[in-house]
């Protein structure tokens, strides 16, 4: 745990993304990794595993991960034989998938309060609700970024609009909140 209790700190402010971690993990194997395939069911046992695809691709293996998302585990697409326990089936049910977008933006400088998290209330539930000073902890220090998040329906709309529209509502909360005066975002759609 950290000084302040929190625990290990794992956000990743690479430039590069998360996935650049599983890459470098993946670099000595990865020629045998197969994209693009579409597991149509996965026979399982004490001897073994047996996955095969939609294309009638078949693989086997003493031992088997299965990373799917719970939509996809929950959407009956992929066959278990035998099918999964149902304490299994019953623990993803309740787990849905979850629709989670992160949106960060750039500006010339901070003018927002100094703590790691800031939580708007707005009368549409979910509207923004989180915005993240990326200065604190040192995560980015000096960037002047802020990180949004929404989760659900609004991710749903956020995905579904132009990052221009996006920004132009982020914004005008923010000068609800920090006054008229605030800089523009800086980048694309600059508002």
């Amino acid at each position: 745990m950290g000084m302040d209790g929190r625990g290990t700190d794992f956000f990743v402010a690479d430039q590069r993304g998360y996935g650049i971690i599983f890459q470098k993990m993946a670099d000595e194997f990865k020629d045998n990794i197969l994209l693009n395939k579409i597991v149509k069911s996965i026979s399982y046992s004490r001897y073994g595993v047996k996955v095969i695809t939609t294309e009638g691709d078949t693989f086997s293996a003493d031992y088997g991960i299965c990373t799917f998302s719970t939509g996809v585990l929950a959407s009956g697409l992929v066959e278990f034989i035998p099918k999964l326990p149902q304490w299994k089936v019953e623990a993803i049910n309740r787990v849905p998938l979850g629709q989670y977008t992160k949106i960060f933006i750039k500006f010339p400088y901070k003018f927002w309060d100094s703590h790691e998290f800031i939580l708007y209330a707005h009368d549409i539930r979910g509207y923004y609700p989180i915005w993240m000073d990326l200065e604190s902890r040192d995560i980015a220090p000096g960037l002047a970024i802020l990180h949004v998040t929404v989760t659900g329906d609004m991710s749903i709309k956020v995905e579904g609009q132009s990052e221009e529209q996006t920004l132009k509502e982020i914004m005008a909360e923010l000068r609800k909140v920090y006054g008229a005066d605030i800089p523009n975002a800086q980048g694309r759609g600059e508002i």
